[in-house]
């Protein structure tokens, strides 16, 4: 079940749901149904079209998406030859905030480069790619791609410009172990991340403290990936 989430700006986001809480307690039990527990987004806008400079910050340290700037990760790829990430030294800006740039090259992958941006609470964005998109521009809307603290269940888009960028995620596991290439994690994140302009479904796995170690295709109710799976080395 994907979360509920406003489409709101943030700042009214979070006053619009606490008034809402209020009224509900007011109105008393009647015969309505109990309320959700609430979920690790259902206080942000998502996806949203002007984030807001003053909800982020310069640093990207969620700890389930460890992107050191500075820094290059080498993911295998099943296929053949192997996946490049480069995260940028400098902060960027995009759409009015210092972004961090992530470039991603090599085997069956076009070549681009992803604006991400973390805001005060930890939630990582995504806010543009290089010569595609950007937040605010066009009716393009940044979305998430991890939140401080993702929940089994929750779902929300990555970001969104009418036939150019839809893609959708949805947490399906939370704190589970893995081994992976003779090394042993001990909480992960899985996300099925879902692109309805393809039809590619993709199972990503991200470990606390180093962030992607794994990225599947599902081929149930997806067309081929010749990206084949990736598998974080080192």
């Amino acid at each position: 079940m994907l979360a509920r989430v406003s489409l709101l700006p943030p700042r009214v986001a979070r006053r619009a749901t606490a008034a809402a809480v209020v009224a509900l307690l007011l109105a008393g039990c009647g015969t309505a149904s109990p309320l959700s527990p609430p979920t690790g987004v259902d206080q942000l806008a998502v996806p949203t079209p002007a984030p807001e400079a003053d909800d982020f910050v310069a640093e990207l340290d969620n700890p389930w998406l460890a992107l050191e700037r500075g820094t290059t990760i080498d993911l295998a790829s099943s296929t053949g030859g192997e996946v490049t990430v480069q995260v940028a030294a400098d902060t960027v800006p995009v759409a009015g905030l210092d972004a961090t740039a992530v470039r991603r090259t090599g085997a069956g992958l076009a070549p681009h480069t992803d604006y991400l941006a973390q805001d005060v609470d930890g939630n990582v964005w995504w806010v543009g790619r290089q010569g595609v998109w950007e937040a605010g521009v066009d009716g393009a809307r940044a979305g998430l791609v991890m939140p401080a603290r993702p929940r089994v269940g929750d779902g929300w888009a990555q970001a969104h410009l009418a036939d150019v960028v839809e893609d959708r995620a949805e947490v399906v596991s939370v704190g589970e172990p893995l081994a992976l290439e003779g090394r042993e994690h001990a909480e992960t994140v899985v996300l099925e991340v879902t692109d309805p302009l393809t039809g590619k479904v993709r199972r990503r796995t991200y470990a606390r403290g180093t962030g992607l170690v794994l990225d599947q295709p599902v081929t149930a109710g997806s067309v081929p990936d010749p990206l084949g799976t990736l598998v974080r080395q080192g």
